[in-house]
């Protein structure tokens, strides 16, 4: 009895641990990342003495620690595509943002050698046996099952009818009346219909008090009504959709050639302007501005001298970034400093000194944008300066003091600190030890060094400098703000998992899952080309298995049936974007299409020329007459993203000269000799691109 009170003791405390997580209720990952002091997992985060998984949003409370633990990629700043299995050809895919694993960890697990087990719910741990028992599944799925069993306890019975789910109901506070509604929501009727009452009270913001107050119509409730009833008043943070590392282009008519970076954080925004030749940095601290309208963003502007003390405000044409093979995009209209953004067809008109443009920030994890090095240099030099003014009698220096003088006596281990990584995460200076890290308000332990969303490498302890005030960083270890259990690492030689220092690692169960032999990789596909003539498709008879266009053999049937001598009808016209390879050049590119050839620019400069053959929508053939690599073919997959209301927008990877087609859009950002770009193409609004 005492046991089970101990037990009951802990489940409720696990449950109230769950509850008291103000950033549980935060939901996708793009909502969650734009909220503060909150991060999302990619794996339902676990709570201390609850093995049931949680939600995916986790963090930290204003007023104190709160406990979990996340053994999936944990990212407070963007939302990075990790791989998950597809346990129908045991293969790695990029799951949907702020999904999955990273890739060595996904192809660690993700393979079936005709294997089969069954979970042994005593030890919990799965067993081979042989293929056609019942229950039998692939070991991923057995550990799955085992690690995390469902409330039946013992094997049903095939033969067994499912049992029938109780009957909910809602509440339509219209009416008064309960409704019957899906399993798994609402409540029984019996307690729906104490608690349900027909909607008499009403409220509507009083935008002289800006309070709400109740009228005859208006919102359902307060907390609906004061959400948009807010004063004329910026706040901190920027809004969530403009977040991230941003790479872009002026679009508005009059537009000059070439790239414009902002890197916008919670507290810092960063503009670097690359067109005419020069670099102009303009820096400021970034808000948020609800006109009633749409959420804006105001930049109080600290540098240059000259604009020191205005604003530059902003607003982006959707309420989120629409997604593309690779990046996100945004379209957003500026005003000039000191001025309100106009309306979009102002905006483009030109003049005035605003201006319109789109931009894009890394989705998959293939995908790495970083600031121009100058700026960020000057931009680093800046703030660190800062610092030193600041902190000379300030409270983070006299504990840095105190813990010099303690690694001075032997206490505590001799580090290095990184002050310029101070300025933006406190935590990165408890990075010592586990046990250390977590002692620190608003701090969490990764298993690895953590990544700063600028590219900079962090400690193993990182979190938040204050409510809404940190950089974001992405955990691809085990993040953890409980405790420093002692871990386990895979030895690859013996495949057996070995104890590591407390925090680092997996648990045993996950190391167990992962820990296993490595397959042979499958030997590339044979390639074949499609005769353009014949329309058929022949084998590449090369010692290197390639050729210009070639593909797997289902791949190239397919396209030989869509062959069509010209572009693809919805690739003709005039494109301007950037590379976004690894190790991209910064700069402008133009793509001009016709009826029969493309012509590639850089900076408005000619690079080739070459007529067009398109396979069906994502997939053509440039066989290049003049320029560079005249006589030689490149291929490329296309794909098109959703529009916004005044652009079109492209992914598009080349192969390498006379190479084979990539097989996907990472293919273009990692692999040697292939390139891989982004363009958009003005639909209305005025929108022209002088090409």
């Amino acid at each position: 009895m005492a046991l089970l009170k101990v037990l009951s003791l802990a489940a409720l405390i696990a449950v109230a641990l769950a509850q008291s997580d103000p950033c549980a209720q935060y939901s996708p990952c793009s909502t969650c990342v734009g909220h503060g002091l909150c991060g999302w997992c990619s794996l339902p985060v676990t709570y201390p003495g609850n093995n049931t998984p949680g939600n995916q949003c986790a963090g930290f409370n204003p007023s104190g620690p709160n406990q979990f633990t996340c053994n999936g990629i944990f990212s407070t700043g963007s939302c990075n595509q990790g791989y998950v299995c597809n346990y129908t050809d045991f293969t790695c895919q990029l799951g949907n943002p702020g999904e999955g694993v990273p890739l060595i960890k996904c192809e660690q697990d993700c393979y079936n050698h005709g294997q089969v087990f069954l979970c042994n719910s005593t030890t919990k741990k799965c067993y081979e046996v042989p293929p056609g028992t019942p229950g039998a599944q692939s070991y991923g799925d057995c550990m799955a099952q085992c690690v995390n069993p469902t409330t039946q306890t013992s094997s049903p019975n095939p033969n067994s009818p499912s049992p029938s789910p109780s009957l909910t109901y809602d509440c339509n506070t219209t009416t008064g009346q309960c409704y019957q509604t899906t399993p798994g929501h609402g409540s029984s009727l019996q307690q729906c219909q104490a608690q349900c009452q027909q909607q008499t009270t009403f409220w509507q913001c009083n935008k002289f008090l800006w309070q709400c107050i109740q009228a005859p119509t208006g919102a359902a409730s307060k907390d609906l009504c004061q959400a948009s009833c807010n004063p004329p008043h910026p706040t901190p943070n920027p809004p969530p959709q403009f977040q991230g590392l941003w790479r872009g282009l002026f679009i508005q008519n009059g537009y000059k050639v070439g790239e414009v970076d902002f890197l916008i954080t919670l507290t810092n925004f960063t503009m670097v302007d690359l067109t005419g030749g020069s670099t102009k940095v303009l820096r400021g601290i970034p808000l948020q501005y609800n006109n009633g309208q749409q959420l804006q963003l105001w930049v109080n502007i600290t540098s240059p001298d000259s604009l020191a003390g205005k604003f530059l405000k902003a607003y982006s044409l959707t309420p989120t970034p629409n997604p593309g093979a690779e990046t996100n995009y945004m379209t957003a209209v500026w005003g000039a400093p000191g001025q309100d953004p106009p309306p979009l067809d102002t905006a483009m008109a030109g003049g005035n000194g605003a201006f319109v443009t789109y931009n894009a920030d890394c989705l998959s994890q293939a995908c790495v944008f970083t600031m121009p090095v100058d700026s960020i240099r000057e931009f680093d030099e800046h703030l660190f300066h800062h610092l030193h003014a600041e902190r000379r009698l300030s409270k983070k220096h006299k504990e840095l003091h105190l813990i010099a003088k303690q690694e001075k006596a032997g206490l505590l281990p001799r580090r290095e600190v990184n002050e310029k990584l101070m300025i933006v995460d406190h935590c990165s200076q408890y990075s010592q030890n586990c046990s250390y890290c977590l002692s620190h308000e608003f701090c969490g332990w990764c298993s690895q060094n953590v990544t700063y969303s600028d590219g900079t490498q962090g400690t193993q302890c990182a979190g938040f400098n204050s409510f809404n005030n940190s950089a974001p960083f992405q955990c691809d270890g085990r993040y953890s703000t409980t405790n420093c259990d002692p871990g386990y690492v895979c030895n690859q030689f013996n495949q057996t998992c070995q104890p590591t220092s407390p925090g680092n690692g997996f648990p045993l169960n996950v190391c167990e899952l992962i820990c296993k032999p490595t397959p042979s990789p499958t030997p590339p596909p044979e390639q074949y080309y499609c005769n353009t003539t014949d329309n058929t498709c022949y084998k590449c008879n090369t010692k290197d298995n390639a050729c210009p266009g070639g593909m797997p053999l289902p791949q190239c049937e397919d396209a030989c049936t869509q062959h069509k001598k010209g572009p693809n009808a919805a690739t003709i016209g005039s494109w301007r974007g950037f590379q976004i390879k690894q190790g991209y050049k910064t700069g402008e590119y133009e793509l001009v299409i016709n009826n029969v050839t493309a012509t590639f620019y850089k900076a408005e400069q000619q690079v080739w020329q070459a007529e067009a053959d398109s396979f069906g929508s994502n997939l053509q053939l440039f066989e290049i007459t003049s320029g560079q690599w005249a006589g030689k073919t490149l291929s490329a997959i296309i794909q098109f993203s959703q529009q916004s209301e005044i652009l079109s927008f492209m992914t598009i990877a080349f192969s390498a000269p006379n190479g084979a087609v990539p097989q996907q859009f990472d293919d273009g950002m990692t692999t040697a000799g292939m390139d891989e770009y982004i363009f958009a193409m003005c639909l209305g609004h005025g929108c022209k691109w002088d090409l």
